[in-house]
Order: C-alpha cells, then structure tokens, then sequence
C-alpha cells in the first residue's frame, strides 16, 4: 500500500514501531513469513478453527497476504527487467531467518 500511494515505507515503519506497544522488532517490508513452524502454526488454527465451526477470517487472509508477498517480490523482479528475464542469474540476499537450521 505504500509503494502504491508513494509513501516511503521506511517512514512509515518508524512511525508504527515508535509506538512503545508494537516497537521496531519484526516491522519490516518483506516477502511475508516462513520457516518450519509459523505456516504450520497457522494452518493448525485455522483448522482447529474449522473444526469448531469458527470462521478465521483474519487467519485465512494471513495466509493468503503470505502466499501473494511471494508473487509480488517476482511480479517487481520482472517488471525491473522490463519482462525480459531469459539468461539472467538472480540471487535473493538474506532468505533464511536461523543459522545452522533448514529453515
């Protein structure tokens, strides 16, 4: 939303995180969340939710937020390019959140 309303982004994290509350921690832009354990955690609630008759709304659109961050990072790559992607080598810096772990 910020890139589309010409926000810098940077800004906007600083003003949220200034609030004592929510602080700096984990507000940064990204391609959305991973690792072994929070998807999971996730979909375990929002089946357990399911299971008890209780729609999880903000659970699900998580989730669908997630899935799309990843398309989004792609869909910015190939607009850079113009499109033109073949014979390129593209590095992503900076994926993996734990050392010595698969995640």
């Amino acid at each position: 939303l910020a890139e589309k309303l010409g926000a810098d982004i940077e800004k906007v994290r600083v003003g949220i995180g200034s609030d004592p509350r929510i602080g700096y921690g984990f507000i940064y832009p990204g391609v959305g969340y991973g690792g072994s354990c929070f998807p999971k955690d996730v979909k375990a609630l929002i089946r357990s939710s399911h299971e008890v008759g209780h729609e999880p709304k903000v659970l699900d659109a998580v989730e669908a937020v997630n899935a799309r961050q990843k398309e989004v990072l792609f869909e910015k790559i190939e607009h850079h390019f113009g499109g033109k992607l073949g014979g390129r080598t593209i590095a992503l810096w900076g994926l993996a959140f734990k050392p010595d772990t698969d995640d």
